[in-house]
Formats: structure tokens, C-alpha cells, sequence
């Protein structure tokens, strides 16, 4: 009898200890679920933000402001930095950043900004550290800034420059020698002429080097025969006329 008990009795806790696990796996199943569903609900809540948001948006302002424009040859740091400063400045929701700047930029740079999902404001500096990072045009201005520190060695500086030479060169997809001397060329040229004549230049959007080098000579001897005549102004009008003297 006392064995019957005993096995009785162990069967009940045995049962009480399976009744308690499977209440324990049921609370933690609804707090999961409900978890789910509150994720799955914010998400929700998101997606109507940015559908309603997208409806409203113009492809070049947000909320009847002016959003900047990356055009060929802008800085891409410095047009990421002026496009964040304006969403904050005109209050834009965050979730729709990157859909506003997929409909400010082009070529390369709409690319990659395509595969980036929407982010909140604490997150969009990535796109600019990681992702931008390896676009050819941030990787040639990489390359043109690359300084030497007295700290290191020149072995060490002209291994860099070798690399970063490699990655400008790969993101530009260079296959021949005769692209990559275009490539050069274009990127001197860029350094050795004026501000003023490389920014209006880029805005015809010359396909090679040559018409690229045209179209600078064009803006640079227009630039000078407008300052000569400026000039000439200046000193015809300085000069006294000679019936005062008389």
C-alpha cells in the first residue's frame, strides 16, 4: 500500500510539474505573439506614414520647400550633410528620408541609395559612412584627399594610395587601359582648372575628357572676355571728361 502511495504521489507531481510547464510555455507564447503583433503593428503604422507621405511628395520639394539636388561632380559628404540639415530644417519624416533623396540624385548614387531601406534619423548616417562609401564618386574624391601624416611611413602612404587607387578604379568598372587613362586625364583635369569653370562644366555632362576640356576652354574664354569688359567699363567711367578742364 505504502509503495502505491508513493508511486501515486509521483505521478501527481509528475503531472502538476507538466500542467506548470505547459502553463509557462503558453504564457510565454501569448507574450510572444503579442510582441509579433505589436511589431507587426508599428510596422503597419510606418508604411501608412510613408504611403501618405509619398502621395503628398514632389520631386523636388517636401511641404513647398526647395530640397537640395546632387548634380555631376558635388561632393557627396557634402550634399548628404546639406540634404540632412534640410529634412531637419523642414520637419520631414524620418521614415521617408531615403525615398526624398532617391528623387534628388541619379546615376550611381540613386543605385545604391535604391537598395537602402527607409531609416530613422539616427540611422541615415550610414547610409552616408557605409553605403555611399564605395560609389566611384565618393572613392575618387577619397583618393584626391588622401594626405600624408608625418607619423607614417611613405611606404605605407604610397601602399594606400595604391589601394585606393584599385578601389576608384574597380567601382568605375575600368576594363581597358585605354578607359583608364581617360580616367586619369579626366580626374587632372578636374584638379588643375578653376573652381568656377570644373562646376559649370560638369553641368553639360561631357562624356570623355576631350569634350569635357572643350567645353571648360568655352566657359573660361567666355569668363575672361566678360571681366574684360567689365574692366573697360570701369575705366571709362573713371576717366574725366575734358571739357571740365577747359
Amino acid at each position: 500500500q505504502t509503495q502505491q502511495n508513493e508511486i501515486a504521489q509521483c505521478l501527481q507531481t509528475i503531472t502538476l510539474q507538466q500542467q506548470q510547464r505547459l502553463m509557462d510555455y503558453q504564457l510565454n507564447k501569448d507574450a510572444a505573439d503579442r510582441a509579433e503583433r505589436e511589431q507587426i503593428r508599428l510596422q503597419q503604422q510606418r508604411e501608412e506614414a510613408r504611403r501618405n507621405a509619398e502621395a503628398r511628395l514632389d520631386p523636388k520639394t517636401y511641404n513647398g520647400k526647395t530640397l537640395p539636388i546632387f548634380k555631376s561632380g558635388d561632393c557627396p559628404m557634402t550634399f548628404l550633410q546639406n540634404f540632412q540639415r534640410a529634412c531637419l530644417d523642414i520637419a520631414a519624416l524620418c521614415e521617408i528620408w531615403v525615398h526624398l533623396l532617391c528623387s534628388q540624385v541619379s546615376g550611381s548614387l540613386a543605385e545604391v541609395l535604391a537598395e537602402v531601406p527607409d531609416m530613422a534619423c539616427d540611422q541615415f548616417l550610414m547610409i552616408i559612412h557605409h553605403r555611399l562609401a564605395y560609389t566611384p564618386e565618393a572613392l575618387r574624391l577619397k583618393l584626391r584627399n588622401t594626405k600624408w601624416d608625418p607619423k607614417q611611413s611613405v611606404c605605407s602612404l604610397e601602399d594606400e594610395i595604391n589601394n585606393r587607387v584599385i578601389e576608384w578604379m574597380r567601382a568605375s568598372q575600368i576594363q581597358t587601359l585605354d578607359r583608364a587613362i581617360e580616367l586619369i586625364i579626366f580626374e587632372q583635369l578636374q584638379i588643375a582648372i578653376p573652381d568656377y569653370v570644373r562646376q559649370q562644366a560638369f553641368l553639360h555632362h561631357s562624356r570623355n575628357s576631350m569634350q569635357f576640356a572643350l567645353c571648360a576652354d568655352e566657359i573660361h574664354v567666355y569668363q575672361q572676355s566678360k571681366s574684360a569688359q567689365f574692366k573697360s567699363s570701369q575705366v571709362k567711367e573713371t576717366v574725366p571728361k575734358g571739357d571740365k578742364y577747359m
